[in-house]
């Protein structure tokens, strides 16, 4: 049981920081493009490096996988009244609310990120 559970919470990590490691998709092959620059701009509209941006996701994930486990739990219990039911109802809660909860987290994320982009005057699509 540890082990799926810490490999479950592993891979959740790494699809956190790889969710915030992919950058809005910016026009790259406009005359002049700096790079340096544009990694420059990119962090500061991440507000920080990826390594903190993922663990931003990461946290609002779990929180949702907290709230996922409650009431997967609640549901567990009203719906059968053992403990087999309530451990089932927090294990699918705690899945679905710690996928629900990271992908609102890079989807806010991201279009932050855009948006802070194009007012520095780039080409986001």
């Amino acid at each position: 049981m540890f082990r799926r559970a810490s490999a479950a919470l592993s891979a959740l990590a790494l699809g956190a920081a790889l969710a915030a490691c992919a950058g809005p998709d910016v026009d790259r092959t406009v005359s002049g493009f700096d790079y340096k620059a544009y990694y420059t701009d990119l962090n500061q509209c991440r507000g920080g490096s990826a390594l903190e941006a993922a663990l931003e996701t990461t946290g609002v994930g779990l929180w949702g996988g907290l709230v996922g486990a409650y009431y997967g739990l609640h549901l567990g219990f009203t719906a059968n009244e053992r403990a087999e039911g309530m451990l089932v109802g927090a294990i699918v809660g705690a899945g679905a609310g710690i996928g629900v909860g990271a992908y609102e987290s890079v989807s806010e994320f991201n279009d932050g990120v855009s948006e802070c982009l194009r007012v520095k005057g780039y080409t986001v699509s």
